[in-house]
């Protein structure tokens, strides 16, 4: 299903993969699926698919449909939907040919969950991304990491804020710092600090578990209502506010998924965040997903991080937001640190916020 699913985002944007459902397996997109972004939409429809027994069917009609996309033809091909290839000479098989269709004999992919990227649409997201990680301070120092997932309405962990949500300071103390970042020529841009909404600068949060806030953060497991998870509110809708430059676009904000995200053990991920309060950085590790607990509330992976740099986005390889980073290994004993952790249901946190009458 990943791989399926990644081959076809790949392949297909909205109107082309309703086309494709109409002329190849006459199909209604919108009759299947609701609308939503094309990732969730393809998800859902891959899994509808499945469940009424024509999901090979639908592979097949995405490969002929766009035969030349790679991925679509690879996926097509590894699940036994493509007719095997055998090379004779002299009515004998030809040794060490591949057996595939759509195979190389002179590319090797070694490992299957850390693909080729392609390098216009990843700067693309990392562009993106840049302008809507934001430091969050209290009183002007460092507390943690947030980003934009609406115009006005920065995440972050509820931990970074609880010393304002239990009293001990002011909510005005509050504020998030964008476009801080060391540029090119090795100078430190200092961005903008902007002030949250008087009144209502915290308007949403879930707890962290008690057992987070220890060195024993597994026990108990942490239950879906500890999603430790805090939603701060700007002054001003700086998401919409246009960015400085001749092409004038706006920030933007990112998208929480609908749908759980499906991480594989050693899968990459990035991380973009403020460790130590420091300019903005970028953590990459192509093989560290370690896995989730068991009600999958956590996961666990070896993505670099540091204090500071709670409240991050952690993204698959393909700048897919996937988590919410909280917490690293609190290392008792004096031991090694094995680990850092997220928190997964980010579809669930996206679920109270809209619940609670926001738009995202």
């Amino acid at each position: 299903m990943q791989e399926i699913l990644q081959a076809m985002v790949s392949a297909y944007d909205k109107d082309s993969l309703e086309m494709m459902l109409s002329l190849q397996m006459e199909k209604n997109l919108g009759n299947i699926v609701a609308d939503a972004p094309l990732r969730t939409k393809i998800f859902k429809l891959l899994q509808k698919a499945e469940q009424e027994g024509w999901d090979i069917e639908l592979v097949k009609a995405a490969h002929r449909y766009i035969p030349g996309n790679t991925p679509l033809a690879r996926a097509y091909e590894k699940y036994g939907m493509a007719p095997g290839l055998v090379v004779e000479k002299a009515g004998q098989p030809v040794a060490k040919v591949p057996s595939g269709v759509f195979s190389s004999g002179l590319e090797k992919t070694i490992r299957q969950d850390n693909p080729a990227l392609d390098i216009n649409l990843w700067r693309t997201r990392l562009t993106q991304l840049e302008v809507r990680v934001c430091r969050v301070d209290i009183n002007g120092g460092p507390s943690g990491t947030g980003f934009l997932i609406a115009e006005d309405l920065v995440l972050t962990n509820y931990h970074v804020v609880m010393g304002i949500l239990n009293g001990g300071r002011p909510a005005s103390s509050l504020s998030c710092r964008f476009d801080y970042k060391v540029l090119v020529d090795g100078t430190v841009e200092q961005g903008i600090r902007i002030p949250l909404r008087a009144g209502n600068e915290i308007p949403l949060h879930s707890k962290c578990s008690a057992a987070e806030l220890t060195k024993f953060p597994d026990s108990p497991v942490p239950t879906l209502d500890e999603l430790d998870f805090a939603l701060l509110k700007l002054s001003r809708a700086l998401g919409s506010e246009p960015l400085a430059g001749p092409a004038s676009a706006a920030r933007g904000w990112e998208t929480l998924p609908y749908v759980p995200a499906m991480l594989l053990p050693d899968q990459g991920l990035i991380i973009a965040q403020h460790p130590q309060g420091e300019p903005m950085k970028l953590a990459i590790d192509t093989q560290s997903v370690i896995g989730a607990n068991a009600n999958g509330t956590r996961v666990r992976y070896q993505t670099n991080t540091e204090g500071g740099s709670s409240g991050s986005g952690v993204y698959d390889m393909l700048f897919n937001l996937v988590a919410l980073h909280h917490l690293g290994d609190p290392a008792r004993d004096g031991s090694p640190p094995q680990y850092n952790q997220a928190v997964l249901p980010l579809h669930l946190i996206r679920q109270k916020i809209t619940d609670a009458g926001f738009e995202i």
